[in-house]
């Protein structure tokens, strides 16, 4: 992602976030086998840091990094990446997606793969100034694949662009959008 030198900081931290966030991900998909819990979205917790406010399930888990951006975890497999506060907001959810995706590869280990090509514009939804878009791939460790589903989101709040990443086995989908959807409806930036 080409930020500036004032936010070499939260480069770093988002690409490294990103590795520890995937292997996390890849050892409990594939090594520990992990019951994924209903979201608990009749008792939402509140997360608010720097400007940056959500709520989300009662049973995840929030991980404030800074210069809003933090990562919300499930019990099980499901990751919320949330960057906020982007110095390149125009950044289109296409591209977005692509430098993610082109980071996340980068930063598995040599045992690790993932398959699967960045979402594009057919699998895109625009709702007023906001938009989304989906793709499935898979993660393979030692040759036991995991079929994941994922959707980059585009939000728009006031003057400031956010983008979120939701993430999660598919086998697990069903079990946490209600926590997924309580996230982005209630996600808000000052």
């Amino acid at each position: 992602m080409n930020v500036s030198k004032a936010h070499a900081f939260y480069h770093v931290i988002s690409r490294f976030s990103l590795i520890g966030i995937l292997l996390l991900v890849v050892s409990s998909c594939a090594v520990l086998p992990v019951e994924e819990q209903e979201a608990q979205v009749d008792m939402p917790k509140s997360f608010s840091s720097d400007g940056l406010e959500f709520k989300y399930p009662g049973n995840w888990m929030v991980q404030d990094l800074g210069h809003h951006y933090a990562t919300v975890d499930s019990p099980g497999n499901a990751i919320v990446s949330i960057f906020g506060n982007m110095e390149e907001p125009s950044t289109d959810l296409a591209s977005f997606a692509k430098e993610y995706d082109e980071d996340m590869k980068e930063g598995m280990p040599g045992f690790v793969s993932s398959e699967g090509k960045s979402p594009d514009d057919a699998s895109s939804k625009v709702t007023g100034e906001d938009s989304s878009l989906s793709g499935n791939f898979k993660i393979s460790v030692m040759g036991t694949s995991v079929l994941h589903w994922r959707r980059f989101h585009r939000v728009k709040k006031g003057d400031e662009v956010l983008f979120v990443v939701t993430q999660i086995p598919m086998e697990d989908l069903s079990t946490v959008k209600p926590g997924f959807d309580l996230i982005l409806k209630t996600l808000a930036q000052d």
